[in-house]
């Protein structure tokens, strides 16, 4: 009883008694997503957090490269929180840009 009392003291105006779970609720206010980047380099691959400053890290496999950038995410923002820094949000927007290659060289040597 005393987990929904601070659930509904927290919770958004207009849900109220209509919101199923307050469990699932609370554990969607408090999740961080961050897009991350991993490269093959000459060791192995690097990974970065674009969003984050400073949070680069890198591993022997890809597996190794993500559990190390949420290792290094988590060290950032515990940092970050501990002197009250705001912590930031990604908010970017990821795209693919495709480029004819053969086209835009032909261009260039016409």
């Amino acid at each position: 009883m005393l987990f929904w009392k601070r659930f509904e003291s927290d919770q958004p105006a207009g849900l109220g008694e209509k919101c199923i779970s307050p469990l699932l609720y609370y554990a969607h206010m408090n999740i961080l997503t961050y897009r991350t980047i991993i490269k093959p380099d000459e060791n192995g691959y690097h990974g970065f957090v674009p969003s984050l400053s400073g949070c680069h890290t890198w591993g022997e496999t890809i597996e190794e490269t993500r559990e190390n950038l949420k290792e290094a995410i988590e060290g950032i923002l515990l940092s970050m929180k501990k002197h009250g820094d705001r912590i930031p949000t990604d908010t970017s927007i990821e795209s693919i840009q495709t480029i004819d290659a053969t086209t835009l060289f032909s261009r260039c040597y016409a």
